[in-house]
């Protein structure tokens, strides 16, 4: 999979309840969204998400694509 484009965002221009700034990450495989890399937000914990670069190519088995049940976006992640 080859990022193409990384684009940061609102949370709430994905979804009125998420404060925290994200990323949206196309890719040739399609669009994801991860949590912002280094976000900062007050008033709670929160992970950072992958410092996702354009022209990166990952690997099957490399990342995994979990779809969110409530909002249907796909998170784009990075094993641990």
């Amino acid at each position: 999979m080859k990022i193409l484009k990384v684009e940061q965002v609102s949370g709430s221009s994905l979804y009125r309840g998420w404060k925290s700034s994200m990323q949206v990450i196309t890719t040739d495989e399609g669009e994801f969204i991860d949590n912002a890399y280094n976000r900062t937000h007050s008033g709670g914990r929160f992970a950072n998400g992958h410092n996702w670069k354009e022209d990166e190519v990952y690997n099957s088995g490399e990342y995994e694509i979990n779809t969110d049940r409530k909002t249907d976006h796909k998170w784009l992640n990075i094993p641990k």
